[in-house]
């Protein structure tokens, strides 16, 4: 037995080594797996948090522009045509706040001072917030190109006595000083770039950045360009670093500057390096308990086993007459106590056997048996539901045919009689024959919407993504007339989430409903349709509630059968089949949900319907932020307002 002892110490020892490596490995690489990811959600955030600091840089700016615009030093000299003093007085203001950027226009936007660019003077100031402050804004503020050069600048009307003498800018250029202020973020740098061939405006002390072309390919640059934010893990001059890459628009020209947001990743190689440190010095601690023992346990183990091995050999034999010695209470022992309650049981086992296999045999037979009759009595019971469908089918268009095509001639009929013989027939025989064309059209109508209830239930449509806002918005356009004719108000009161279901059945089922309540809208002072929807564990619930004639309790039960109309004097006149409620029914039932009414006879109807939450896309309502929720709300309440 000395090679198992062998094998034993090989196997146990290598086992440690590997285990440990793998145990690294994973460590490390899990880490850096998630600092990675935390790190890329982090620089997401702050890119979206720089054009607000930018913003910030932009507001202090504007509050001093703004200042300015109002004291003496500014207004005297223009009204008493001394620009001379202006000029001197922008120069030192300029140094004083370590600014580089003024311009002063009259009040047609007609550049008179420029201390940038001298030329300018006597041309349109090509500054678009000129002309905004000279409209009556109080002051604005953003990004400017001149020159190829990058400002930050701040536009305010000159006011004096009430009248607009014209407009002050003040700003700086896009240097490497603001750039550290909008940098605030612990462990994070900004790095702008104003073309992609120059090295990017970095903090100061910072290393360079290289240009953006050498960075990211030409399809990534252009991803930017269309507004999407990337981020990947490069290298700026040997060090690893992880960068946000987006955009800001400059005022005024179709140009976008490039900014990203970055950090070195440095510190992962050197917590790497100490993980690794630390875990060789604990599988050195081990590798030394490990070959203490080694030996001693292969020694004590394989004894034993070769007790074992011996008695399992018999065993193989069918030799029951023995078993193993038992010798103390260790892990082996009660092995060995183990192995001699296994060949007590074994024989026994071996004795049942032939016995209990023909009890399974047996058992077996009659299973299958039964397994065939079941199988049998479902495929019969398909085919049977399959022939009733078919008959339902096959009734339904006999009936349609037989009572459809009858009921056409009829009405082909009374028009060909009308046309040919109208001059014979009379007032009271027009009259009839109208009578008899509107009856048989009545007739049809009713027969195919039958036939369309039947095609609820029987004919389904693939599912697909619905945006319920867009579907809405189809339903308000066809119900158009209608509303404008009875001066009905239509509010859809929240964003719709988007659902995967038939999308004809969900607008019939949102159509039939809103028809249902202009119909019976009655004459109210302010006749208005809501629909909404709210949300519970398991569903959403949605609802459309009109202010119309209402309907009596004891008939709101009966109100989605076929058929079912509401019994009263008030209604009697306006047109229906009684389908239209019931197919509501139907198609709700078919997407799982249940559909039900509360009214009152004078104050209206709300109907009430649930789909599972596992038709409902959530990311609908996430995606587009609160800035796109409170947009889309209100152009909602903005459409509302046309009816």
């Amino acid at each position: 037995m000395r090679s198992l002892r062998q094998k034993i110490a090989v196997f146990m020892g290598v086992s440690s080594l590997l285990a440990l490596m793998l145990g690294v490995s994973l460590t490390i690489i899990h880490y850096e797996s998630k600092v990675r990811q935390q790190s890329s959600t982090e620089l997401a955030g702050i890119s979206r948090l720089t054009p607000n600091a930018i913003e910030t840089v932009g507001s202090g700016l504007a509050s001093l522009t703004r200042t300015i615009s109002i004291t003496k030093d500014v207004y005297e000299p223009i009204v008493q045509d001394d620009y001379q003093s202006l000029n001197c007085f922008l120069v030192n203001f300029l140094s004083v706040n370590h600014m580089e950027y003024a311009e002063f226009t009259d009040s047609a936007g007609t550049v008179v001072l420029n201390l940038t660019d001298s030329l300018m003077a006597g041309k349109s100031s090509r500054n678009p917030l000129v002309q905004i402050a000279l409209s009556g804004s109080t002051y604005g503020h953003g990004i400017f190109v001149e020159n190829e050069r990058l400002y930050v600048v701040a536009t305010a009307p000159i006011l004096h006595q009430g009248i607009c003498l014209g407009t002050l800018t003040i700003g700086n250029s896009f240097n490497s000083d603001i750039i550290h202020q909008l940098g605030k973020f612990p462990g994070v740098d900004l790095a702008i770039w104003k073309d992609f061939e120059r090295n990017a405006l970095v903090s100061p002390g910072k290393d360079l950045v290289p240009p953006l072309s050498e960075l990211l390919s030409a399809e990534e640059i252009d991803r930017i360009a269309a507004g999407e934010t990337i981020i990947r893990n490069l290298t700026f001059n040997g060090n690893p670093v992880q960068s946000a890459f987006f955009t800001v628009m400059a005022m005024g020209v179709q140009k976008r500057f490039y900014l990203a947001n970055y950090r070195s990743m440095n510190f992962l190689k050197e917590a790497g390096m100490l993980t690794l440190v630390h875990l060789v010095t604990l599988f050195l601690l081990v590798l030394i308990l490990v070959v203490n023992h080694l030996w001693w346990i292969s020694r004590r183990v394989t004894e034993p086993l070769q007790e074992l091995e011996e008695f399992s050999r018999k065993l193989t034999k069918m030799d029951f007459s023995e078993q193993i010695p038992i010798r103390g209470g260790d892990e082996i022992s009660k092995l060995a106590v183990a192995f001699n309650e296994l060949t007590s049981k074994l024989k026994s086992s071996i004795i049942q056997k032939d016995k209990y296999a023909a009890e399974l045999s047996d058992l077996n037979e009659k299973l299958e048996a039964q397994v065939a009759a079941r199988t049998e009595e479902l495929q019969h019971s398909n085919l049977r539901l399959k022939r009733e469908v078919k008959e339902k089918d096959d009734f339904l268009r006999t009936v349609s045919h037989d009572l459809g095509a009858p009921l056409r001639n009829i009405g082909g009929l009374a028009h060909m009689i009308q046309r040919k013989y109208s001059h014979n027939l009379g007032d009271e025989g027009i009259d009839r024959l109208d009578r008899i064309r509107k009856n048989v059209s009545n007739e049809l109508e009713m027969i195919e919407q039958l036939l369309e209830l039947s095609r609820i239930k029987t004919r389904h449509r693939p599912k697909v993504l619905i945006d319920l806002m867009e579907l809405l918005g189809n339903i308000r356009e066809s119900f158009s007339y209608l509303l404008e004719e009875k001066d009905i108000r239509l509010v859809v009161l929240d964003i719709f989430p988007n659902l995967t279901a038939e999308k004809e059945r969900i607008q019939q089922l949102f159509q039939n409903l809103i028809e249902n309540a202009i119909k019976f809208i009655g004459n109210p002072a302010e006749p208005e349709i809501k629909i909404g929807y709210s949300e519970t564990p398991s569903t959403y619930m949605f609802w459309v509630q009109d202010n119309g004639m209402g309907i009596p309790e004891d008939q709101q039960d009966q109100v989605f059968g076929i058929f079912q109309r509401i019994k009263n004097k008030e209604v009697s006149g306006i047109s229906g089949k009684g389908i239209g409620l019931a197919s509501v029914k139907t198609i709700v039932e078919m997407h799982g949900g249940d559909v039900w009414v509360e009214s009152k006879p004078g104050e209206g109807s709300t109907f009430y319907f649930t789909l599972s939450r596992s038709l409902v896309d959530p990311g609908k309502q996430n995606d587009d932020g609160n800035d796109n929720i409170e947009a889309e709300l209100t152009k909602v309440y903005e459409a509302d307002t046309n009816y």
